[in-house]
């Protein structure tokens, strides 16, 4: 999971649907909660925004790679800035869609992101047409897509629905009850091409894949 960082709010919901269109689960915050975040999420990287109060964040940038010293961290910074914090890869503030293939590229090449994850039962692509289970095509909704990509990776682990609101729908479009209904189309889509359903409810926890389609390691 990539970890955004920025105080834009607007810039934050963008990038963040934006990499969710495209396979990449991010956790978008205001700058503030960076570090408690990093410890609450499994994150693989970290984006910050150093583009509205450059100092604050180079601050974070530095406590980040403190704790995290193997996790790479990318820096967007405005035009002349100088950057410091030690991070692995510079972004210059430019248009959105430049600043998305940038971090899209910092995603694959310096985190090792691949936008597929596969066992022997479920295969998860970037696109609702690369998913399969045991075999079968199984065409979900962008954001089914979504929140079945962030079960998986979290799999075996039990996610509660606060945090798969939080990252499958970082612009605050949905409720817990409507999650509910997704989680039950993802499930009927499964059972429709392979008899089985995808995804358990763990009664006051939350939401986790089936025992044996993801197994711990």
């Amino acid at each position: 999971m990539l970890l955004l960082l920025t105080a834009n709010r607007a810039f934050g919901i963008r990038m963040s649907v934006d990499l969710l269109r495209r396979g990449i689960l991010p956790l978008w915050a205001a700058p503030g909660a960076g570090l408690w975040l990093c410890r609450q999420h499994d994150t693989c990287g970290a984006m910050l925004d150093g583009r509205n109060g450059l100092p604050r964040i180079e601050r974070i940038c530095a406590a980040l790679r403190r704790e995290n010293p193997d996790m790479p961290i990318a820096l967007l910074l405005p035009d002349g800035a100088v950057a410091a914090g030690a991070p692995d890869r510079l972004i210059r503030q430019c248009a959105d869609a430049d600043i998305l293939r940038e971090t899209i590229a910092f995603c694959t090449e310096v985190c090792g992101w691949r936008a597929r994850m596969s066992t022997y039962a479920l295969t998860v692509g970037e696109t609702p047409e690369e998913t399969r289970y045991l075999g079968y095509p199984l065409r979900l909704a962008p954001r089914e897509l979504c929140i079945l990509r962030f079960l998986f990776f979290r799999a075996p682990g039990t996610v509660s629905a606060f945090e798969l609101l939080s990252v499958c729908f970082p612009e605050n479009t949905q409720r817990a009850a409507n999650l509910a209904v997704q989680i039950g189309n993802i499930n009927r889509r499964a059972r429709e091409v392979a008899g089985l359903p995808l995804i358990e409810n763990v009664y006051g926890k939350g939401y986790r894949l089936c025992g044996g389609i993801v197994k711990p390691v």
